[in-house]
């Protein structure tokens, strides 16, 4: 028999610590108990019912004093935790990073400056500055995910080409209160291009193509325009986001030089249209670890692989700029014309309207030629 849900008197809904709950179910016979105590959070919200950041220590401490003390019982450690929008970041990144100290508590460094990185044939190194000491880290790969200013790639001296596009826009996150369900909708209006994507939690973005762009765009000229041009009405919507933003393409001239690699931003800027974006970030720190996993494997293959890695992912960047750059046009004043609107509807009423919905959001990435 086997228990995968148990709090402590930390969740202040219970008593007792982890070993009496241990020894307790020692005398039940349960193999398997599994430590469940909701997860804190960081402003301390709904105190009554969970411990806080300061208490986890204290948590953990208990497991691992409770693994001491009952050896033919497997405790497994966990936390409860209740989804909020507002925690998003909290989740992936707080706790994630207490995870990953589980694993190895110097891997990650806070509140570092890096002075200095040396890019040699067999060894990558950082040369950083914390609390007035100068650090040094050597490894044999370094990865740079640090953004479109990449203090990486400009130590590398590896050009970043591109330009900005004239196109502009404002987007908002609000409560759904459209049919639409999962789907998504887009709304090619002689105004400009609407699109509306779903999002967690009932939620639902719009993104607004305008003139010009609006430094500090205002709720109601947001919902004022998407009625205009959609007939929806988000008048009494809860909005959670409001932003605008201009779109530029950038391209790193190569993903790697020696022991650097690019990944993210630091090798691509792409149009926010298509939400390709962050996407592209992750498919490129998957194809570094399988990179750097067959370099392990086979490390008379090195060159070989790292080049790999850099036409692949360079590949894939380019098809998703073309093809947010042809969304884009789509969505433009000057497209709003019969022609467009006609060619449009008749691949709409044909087989093709498959094929150009998995290009519209960005399927086939690598495999397709467009």
């Amino acid at each position: 028999m086997n228990n995968y849900h148990t709090h402590t008197s930390l969740c202040h809904h219970a008593e007792g610590k982890v070993l009496d709950y241990t020894r307790e179910a020692q005398l039940q016979g349960i193999h398997i108990l599994g430590m469940s105590d909701h997860a804190p959070l960081p402003d301390s919200k709904w105190p009554g019912v969970r411990m806080t950041l300061a208490e986890l220590d204290i948590y953990e401490g208990q497991i691992q004093e409770a693994r001491r003390e009952v050896k033919d019982i497997t405790i497994l450690k966990g936390l409860e935790c209740e989804w909020d929008p507002s925690y998003r970041n909290f989740y992936t990144e707080e706790l994630l990073e207490e995870w990953v100290k589980t694993l190895n508590s110097d891997v990650i460094v806070r509140g570092a400056t890096v002075e200095k990185l040396e890019n040699s044939e067999h060894q990558a190194s950082v040369t950083y500055s914390i609390n007035g000491r100068n650090q040094q880290i050597s490894s044999d790969f370094l990865i740079g995910c640090d953004g479109k200013n990449s203090f990486v790639r400009k130590s590398s001296n590896i050009s970043f080409d591109g330009s900005s596009y004239p196109d502009t826009y404002v987007m908002g996150d609000f409560d759904d209160n459209t049919a639409f369900g999962k789907d998504a909708a887009v709304f090619l209006h002689r105004d400009g291009l609407v699109e509306s994507f779903p999002l967690p939690n009932g939620q639902r973005r719009w993104v607004v193509k305008t003139d010009s762009f609006n430094k500090d765009p205002e709720k109601s000229q947001l919902i004022e325009q998407i009625f205009k041009r959609t007939h929806l009405h988000l008048g009494n919507c809860k909005n959670y986001m409001l932003s605008s933003f201009g779109v530029q393409h950038l391209l790193a001239d190569a993903f790697h030089k020696n022991r650097f690699l690019l990944a993210g931003d630091a090798a691509h800027i792409v149009s926010p249209i298509g939400g390709q974006g962050m996407n592209l970030g992750w498919i490129d720190a998957e194809e570094c670890l399988k990179t750097l996993m067959k370099i392990r494997q086979d490390p008379g293959s090195e060159d070989h692989h790292l080049k790999h890695y850099s036409t692949k992912q360079r590949k894939i960047a380019k098809q998703v700029a073309k093809r947010a750059e042809m969304n884009m046009r789509l969505g433009r004043k000057e497209s709003a014309n019969v022609w467009t609107r006609a060619s449009l509807l008749m691949v709409l009423k044909t087989p093709l309207r498959h094929i150009l919905a998995r290009i519209f959001t960005m399927r086939g990435l690598g495999s397709w030629p467009v």
